[in-house]
């Protein structure tokens, strides 16, 4: 125990190093942002082997800059949300976030039951923040550093809007290959006492140039509270994509996640989850479609820590023509959780000879009055089921679509908004699908 508070000691002292190195070369000139300064010990310290390193490569191999919202942008964005959700939204809240700033004019959460705001992210707010969720991603704290303020949304005490919160992540890309903008957006929601809230975080391009986004959302669900939330990713092919989710559950509350990627040429998701609280319950579904050569990686890690808690992860994946997806899926009970229950189910689907898909699951149960199970399949389409669809009329690759969008449709029936979900399955048959003609 001694050795490990030493080396914890010595942990913070070199982030610390770190960070000063960081904001003292952070800024090259224009405002352009290079993490090329780091050294080999520095980023094996940093990252652990926690994240792909060909997609570390290509985020450090870049310079960025951030993009303040210009009148043009905000005009393009608004006509982009309209046009794919058209007259849906105006029973509705929204919050227009345009390369990482709120735009006001766009956003009509003022007489919404939540409070939000755009603050500056002092080392007190920090201190506050991290208390409730560790961010021991070290990526995510990196990209930290270079943002100076955080969107905090907190939901009222006892309540139970009818209307959905949306949230439009909106980004520009840019023309120049070696200098990407960087959408760079912190959240931190808190779900007050006994309320029970619904959001929807949708992320969508205004054009089709690259660009790189990193998003920390962290977020406090107090007792007897529930959380249902949307993360739906609809990003051209050619941006980058990380993502960090954290959450810290109170006594009898509830979380259920629900993420849906359609978009990104390279995305890695990172979610952590502390049922803190005896009886809270996390529902995690997931679902991607990778095509080309994107990759996708998703790595989630539930934490027992009080008795009597709950959790499933549900993650259906799709790999088309030379993708990959990685999955590693982690449930630790503590000895302190007993009567603890968790469950994760992976279902994968490939296309293609040069397609992958490889699962990790992992059980860390140190509590003999607690249950875990694991499943896990991998496998090439049913010929059989094609055969059946074709001697019936159906095209072979109507066939293929038909089966993948059953398999979405496994994951998009947990999500409560019904324009929503139809409007994924648009998607996936009309443009997804389309390398099948």
């Amino acid at each position: 125990m001694k050795k490990e508070k030493e080396f914890k000691i010595k942990e913070i002292l070199y982030l610390e190093k770190i960070k000063e190195k960081i904001l003292s070369s952070l800024y090259e000139k224009n405002n352009v942002i290079s993490f090329r300064f780091l050294m080999e010990k520095d980023l094996s310290f940093l990252f652990k082997g926690d994240m792909n390193l060909d997609f570390l490569k290509k985020i450090l191999e870049k310079k960025y800059f951030i993009e303040k919202p210009s009148e043009k942008n905000i005009i393009k964005s608004l006509q982009t949300v309209e046009s794919f959700f058209k007259n849906s939204l105006r029973h509705h809240w929204t919050l227009f976030i345009l390369n990482g700033s709120i735009v006001p004019n766009l956003s009509n959460y003022r007489d919404s039951p939540y409070q939000i705001k755009s603050v500056p992210y002092t080392d007190d707010l920090s201190s506050h923040i991290s208390g409730v969720v560790d961010v021991e991603d070290a990526f995510s704290y990196l990209m930290q550093l270079i943002s100076k303020k955080i969107i905090y949304i907190k939901s009222h005490k006892n309540s139970f809007p009818k209307k959905t919160l949306y949230i439009f992540n909106i980004a520009s890309g840019s023309k120049k290959n070696n200098i990407l903008n960087l959408n760079y957006c912190r959240y931190f929601l808190k779900v007050s006492q006994g309320s029970k809230i619904k959001i929807v975080e949708i992320f969508i391009s205004i054009d089709h140039f690259s660009y790189f986004t990193t998003r920390l959302f962290t977020c406090k669900i107090e007792k007897n509270s529930s959380l249902l939330y949307n993360k739906i990713n609809l990003e051209n092919d050619h941006n980058l994509h990380y993502s960090y989710y954290g959450s810290f559950l109170k006594r009898n509350s509830l979380l259920q996640y629900n993420d849906v990627s359609l978009g990104s040429k390279d995305s890695q998701n990172k979610v952590k989850i502390y049922l803190n609280g005896c009886k809270s319950k996390v529902v995690l579904n997931n679902t991607s479609l990778q095509k080309n050569s994107e990759t996708n990686s998703n790595h989630t890690s539930v934490n027992h820590v009080r008795p009597f808690g709950e959790s499933e992860q549900t993650y259906n994946m799709i790999s088309l023509d030379e993708s990959t997806v990685d999955l590693k899926n982690i449930i630790h009970i503590s000895p302190e959780s007993p009567f603890s229950s968790g469950k994760i189910v992976n279902k994968n689907l490939i296309f293609g000879k040069h397609s992958k898909i490889s699962s990790l699951p992992q059980l860390d149960i140190y509590n003999k009055e607690s249950y875990c199970s694991h499943e896990v399949t991998i496998g090439n389409i049913d010929e059989e089921l094609i055969f059946y669809f074709r001697s019936r009329g159906i095209s072979k690759n109507k066939s293929k679509e038909i089966i993948i969008i059953s398999f979405f449709k496994e994951i998009l029936d947990n999500m409560h908004t019904e324009f929503i979900k139809n409007k994924i399955l648009e998607l996936i048959s009309k443009e997804i699908l389309k390398n099948f003609s």
